[in-house]
């Protein structure tokens, strides 16, 4: 006869089975793949979003400058003075039509510098390119202020160079839709859009200038190696790898991308018109961080994107307004 205690079930010990190392070295290579896998879909779409801002960005700025010619008949004209905070420059122009009507009612045209020197710090995120490396503020080394960035560039040459032959007399000072007066002030009454005889469609405005104030070239940060190439560019003072004179990248100064073609552009750059470096005194081309090429804002209004492969030729024609022999992009 079963005792009560034969009558209960007998209850074993169970055995779990864990990973083997193989095992477990497999997930981690599958999960490996994957991320390698995913991880440039997400770099490109963040990519794609930065693109599509920094269009967006353009976008408004041609539409402020189409507003500013309804009002004025003409385009703004760039005067740009020794220390940069008491004259009008065409981002301060354009304040009243990006929403900055406050900068500009504020701002002392003409000097003493006062308020400038306080206004000229205030970020503006319409100047902004979102691909761009450069802090929002910064400290100008030469006069002691903070000042804020700007990635949007107009063009601007003091010759054409070895390409003077392709062009009519005097086509750098019909360079872009926005004249720089950097010398003779009031010289210019500033351009119209009839001007453009080539097109507004096929003229370039405004282009990106990504990075300022450090140096760039190619996508790198300029080494302190380069100190015997920066002391050949005009006003250029490269020291312990930061500038230290005659920088530009913020909206209160110049802002004119000197396109000296010839002369150290063509010696250390030859051939090369787009994402070659991003300085501005004497050599510079449109410059950003955006893989292949750069964003320009044509006279209409619309924004292109520039590939890297562009000619030295077909650019410039894209800049000078009224060559008769207009380029589309």
């Amino acid at each position: 006869m079963p005792t009560k205690n034969d009558s209960c079930p007998v209850f074993r010990a169970r055995r779990y089975r864990g990973f083997t190392l193989i095992e477990l070295l497999v997930v981690i290579a599958i999960i490996a793949m994957l991320v390698a896998l995913l991880l440039p879909a997400v770099q490109q779409a963040r990519e794609a979003a930065r693109r599509t801002q920094t269009r967006n960005n353009m976008k408004q700025i041609g539409l402020a400058l189409h507003n500013y010619h309804d009002t004025h008949g003409r385009f703004p004209v760039t005067y740009y003075g020794a220390d940069g905070f008491t004259y009008r420059t065409w981002a301060l122009m354009i304040m009243p039509y990006i929403d900055q009507s406050v900068i500009y009612n504020q701002w002392a045209f003409g000097g003493p510098a006062g308020v400038n020197n306080t206004l000229a710090a205030t970020p503006v995120s319409t100047f902004r390119s979102m691909s761009s490396p450069a802090p929002t503020v910064w400290d100008h080394p030469t006069t002691g202020f903070r000042v804020a960035t700007i990635d949007y560039f107009t063009p601007y040459a003091t010759g054409l160079g070895t390409y003077a032959s392709e062009f009519p007399a005097g086509s750098e000072r019909r360079m872009g839709l926005i004249f720089n007066d950097m010398s003779i002030p009031n010289s210019h009454p500033g351009v119209r859009m009839r001007d453009a005889t080539d097109g507004l469609s096929n003229t370039i405005a405004v282009f990106e200038m990504a990075g300022l104030p450090y140096p760039y070239y190619n996508k790198g940060r300029m080494p302190a190696a380069f100190q015997a190439y920066a002391d050949l560019l005009k006003g250029i003072y490269f020291q312990n790898g930061a500038i230290v004179s005659q920088v530009d990248g913020y909206w209160a100064g110049r802002n004119a991308c000197d396109f000296a073609i010839g002369g150290n552009l063509n010696m250390y750059f030859p051939g090369c018109a787009i994402n070659c470096v991003n300085w501005s005194r004497g050599v510079a081309t449109p410059y950003s961080q955006h893989p292949g090429g750069a964003h320009v804002l044509a006279g209409d209004g619309s924004v292109q994107f520039l590939s890297e492969s562009t000619s030295v030729l077909r650019f410039l024609r894209m800049m000078v307004y009224d060559d008769s022999s207009p380029m589309s992009f």
